[in-house]
């Protein structure tokens, strides 16, 4: 892959529009936030490092909402600075059919276990005449 510059790029959103990263995200339902870090001077003359956003999904910049918990982060080594890429689905990873999936699964072993016991039980009724 060929190395980005953030000195060489005067228009980072422009670079990410022609990249498609919005309208990729978007697409999948996922949400995402790309910062560098970036060395800042504070007021007693120390150096700090802090992250800047560089891009942000729409819904997050909008609604005023974070990532997940359990998001996902890629680094991007570019020429002058590392990029990092996280992202992730607004609910998560979990599957939204887990709840009812557990619920069906308890409820398929207890009719099983009714229906095992019947037999059992009619069975031995059956011997004891």
């Amino acid at each position: 892959t060929d190395a980005l510059s953030w000195k060489l790029t005067p228009y980072p959103r422009q670079l990410l529009e022609e990249v498609g990263l919005h309208s990729h995200f978007s697409d999948e339902g996922m949400q995402f936030t790309l910062t560098r870090m970036e060395n800042v001077t504070a007021g007693d003359g120390s150096i700090e490092e802090k992250a800047r956003v560089i891009a942000q999904s729409r819904e997050m910049t909008e609604k005023n909402i974070s990532l997940p918990t359990d998001h996902l982060s890629l680094a991007v080594r570019t020429s002058d600075h590392e990029w990092v890429l996280t992202y992730g689905y607004p609910r998560g990873f979990t599957v939204a059919w887990l709840w009812w999936r557990i619920l069906l699964s308890a409820a398929g072993s207890l009719v099983f276990t009714l229906l095992v016991m019947y037999a059992l039980v009619n069975r031995k009724e059956h011997q004891l005449l």
